[in-house]
């Protein structure tokens, strides 16, 4: 019985690690790429004045980030959802694959 059992967990294991390079692919995809910012500005302490920045370009900011160098900002849409954008801390301009669509 505990033979049975691990082998069935470890199955369990390779399959799950088979599966992390195409969970890892999805989640750079989804990052800020294929422009980065500038990792030696840190977002932190600065989150206030960032906020009321990118309140003032017309988002619905609720919190804000240092990812990678980059602000990650979580915004309330008119409709009510919420989604999640990265802008240069600098410029606060869109970065990344959405970047575009703003």
């Amino acid at each position: 019985m505990i033979k049975l059992f691990m082998t069935i967990a470890a199955a369990g294991l390779a399959l799950g690690a088979a599966a992390l390079p195409a969970q890892a692919n999805t989640l750079s995809a989804n990052t800020v790429s294929p422009v980065s910012c500038d990792t030696s500005y840190s977002v932190r302490h600065h989150e206030f004045g960032i906020e009321q920045g990118l309140k003032r370009e017309g988002y619905n900011v609720s919190s804000v980030n240092d990812w990678n160098g980059c602000v990650q900002a979580f915004i309330t849409k008119t409709d009510g959802s919420q989604t999640m954008a990265f802008f240069d801390p600098l410029t606060l301009k869109p970065v990344g694959p959405n970047a575009a669509k703003g």
